[in-house]
């Protein structure tokens, strides 16, 4: 029985140390809003064309890592603009404009396609 009964020493130890709990934080992923939020410039200091270049390069760059969210928003940002162009800026950055709401819409149908098909069932 003496093998089991600790020394008034280590007791001291362990009564010294707190119990050991670890904090497990969970960190949200970003969202994209709050990853581009820190990216944007103020852009409302720059003139409409300088600003539609800027919105749409920052959506054919969420177009072609697949994220259609961002590239969603930066695109309804870039829509009220271009209203504010002239004549040839506006012929100029159209076909982009509509190639990027076309993508936008196709991914649309792809993801409501993905969900019309009937999974295939394992035998």
């Amino acid at each position: 029985s003496h093998f089991f009964q600790k020394k008034s020493s280590e007791k001291k130890v362990v009564e010294n140390k707190k119990p050991l709990k670890k904090k497990i934080r969970f960190e949200k992923k970003k969202s994209v809003v709050q990853k581009e939020k820190k990216k944007s410039l103020p852009l409302q200091s720059l003139d409409p064309w300088k600003e539609m270049l800027i919105l749409l390069k920052r959506s054919k760059s969420c177009l072609n890592k697949k994220n259609y969210d961002g590239a969603e928003i930066f695109y309804a940002k870039a829509k009220p603009l271009f209203l504010r162009l002239n004549r040839e800026q506006k012929q100029e950055v159209y076909p982009a404009l509509s190639d990027i709401q076309n993508t936008l819409v196709m991914s649309q149908f792809q993801n409501v396609r993905k969900g019309l098909l009937p999974s295939k069932k394992k035998r």
